[in-house]
Parts: C-alpha cells; sequence; structure tokens
C-alpha cells in the first residue's frame, strides 16, 4: 500500500503537532527523528489501536533499526509534513516503515526507514505474525496497509 492518499483534514501547522492518519504536520523545532517516531505512533493511534490495551495483553512494538538520508537541510523553523507508509513480507517477523519528512511546500528533507517488531513481553521474543496481532488490535488496519479481518491475507 502507497503512502497516505490524501492529506488530514484536520493538520494544521502548530507549535506541537497535529496529526491524522498517517501524515503529521509539525513545526520544526524538534529533531528530525522525533518527527518520524511521532507519526509512526499517531499511525498506530490513528488505526484504532489501544497501545495500553496492547502492552496489557502482553505485547509490544520495538523499533530495531533506523535509517534517516538527510536530503536538505533545514536551517529555520518550518512545517513539515510527514508521510508513513508500512510495509509487510508474509512470513516474516518485522515489518518495515518508510517515511518521507518534506516542508509544507514539498520540498524533500529527510527520509527515514525503520524496521520493527512486536515483542512478546513475557517470553521476550518477537512474534511470529505482527501483521494478524497489529489487524487484530486496530480497529482500521488499513491505515496500517494491512486488510480488515475478514479479508483475504497471504500467509507464508
Amino acid at each position: 500500500m502507497g503512502p497516505w492518499p490524501f492529506p488530514c483534514a484536520d493538520a494544521r501547522p502548530s507549535p506541537t503537532a497535529a496529526c491524522c492518519g498517517p501524515r503529521c504536520i509539525a513545526s520544526s523545532r524538534r529533531p528530525r527523528l522525533a518527527y518520524a517516531d511521532h507519526a509512526r505512533w499517531r499511525c498506530l493511534t490513528a488505526a484504532g489501536v489501544d497501545l495500553t490495551r496492547l502492552t496489557a495483553s502482553g505485547l509490544g512494538p520495538v523499533n530495531l533499526e533506523t535509517t534517516v538520508r538527510f536530503r536538505r537541510e533545514l536551517t529555520e523553523p518550518a512545517d513539515l509534513v510527514v508521510s508513513c507508509t508500512f510495509l509487510w513480507e508474509p512470513g516474516r517477523k518485522t515489518w518495515r516503515v518508510t517515511q518521507e519528512l518534506n516542508t509544507g511546500e514539498g520540498t524533500l528533507i529527510a527520509e527515514v526507514e525503520s524496521v520493527s517488531g512486536l515483542l512478546d513481553l513475557t517470553r521476550r521474543r518477537l512474534v511470529d505474525d505482527p501483521a494478524e496481532q497489529w489487524r487484530v488490535n486496530a480497529t482500521h488496519p488499513e491505515l496500517l496497509g494491512l486488510p480488515p479481518l475478514g479479508a483475504d491475507w497471504p500467509r507464508a
């Protein structure tokens, strides 16, 4: 699934952040990586994942690797738009999230790629089918690039 297909109707520049779905507009006074982290969490909550309930069920998301490619210097405070695309491969214990940080005018500032997993907090091991766990725990899994429960999903 590609990037979020339309801008968030209620996303607007602010000193903190305004997010909806997998796009986030925020003030650039924060480090660039913090934008990417914040946008990923906002995507999960926009998809209807209750992180408190997820943790209580014994699961927790973990970031295993992050690569940041800086494309242009941002020398003054500006509003940034952060996209989020979740990439799933059946049979893998991890997934990738690709993100672009752009100025409000569309200038690419940085690209971020993360590899994440879903940790079984009791066993301290990655779960075998994280996509299925997200499908079960999200009310709108399509925002995470996943089909809703009951829809066909390729298995390894």
